[in-house]
């Protein structure tokens, strides 16, 4: 595994934004890295967003980043419920909550965004900026 060295600045908490379209994209994707940083640094405070789940996926997205995110001095857990495979269709409705969260991750200082995969990140940027 590759290390991965973030800038701190002092005692300031580290702050990561992960973003999922799916609810165990971000284990799968990135997981080894979040839990890796939490290793290594308790101080992180982390936004875990998920873009996509029906119900029952809901509670399996949020119980597995409660237990990824045991560790964090601080997280929040976002799962929405856009419609898996209508993301271009729906694209209105997930710009207006990447909005939302480009608001929240800016008043929250984000120093790093976390995507499943570099595909997933271009195809959200595309999609969302």
């Amino acid at each position: 595994m590759l290390a991965l060295n973030l800038p701190q600045n002092g005692t300031a908490p580290l702050r990561i934004l992960c973003l999922g379209s799916h609810s165990d994209d971000i284990e799968i994707g990135c997981g080894g890295t979040i839990l890796q940083l939490l290793s290594s640094n308790r101080n992180l405070e982390i936004v875990w967003v998920v873009f996509s789940s029906s119900k029952e996926r809901e509670r399996e997205a949020r119980n597995s980043a409660e237990l990824f995110l045991e560790y964090a001095k601080q997280k929040e857990i976002i799962v929405n419920d856009f419609r898996d495979g209508f993301f271009p269709f729906d694209g209105a409705e997930i710009k207006k909550s990447f909005e939302g969260l480009k608001r929240v991750s800016r008043l929250r200082g984000m120093e790093c965004a976390a995507a499943s995969s570099y595909a997933e990140a271009f195809y959200c940027r595309k999609l969302v900026l």
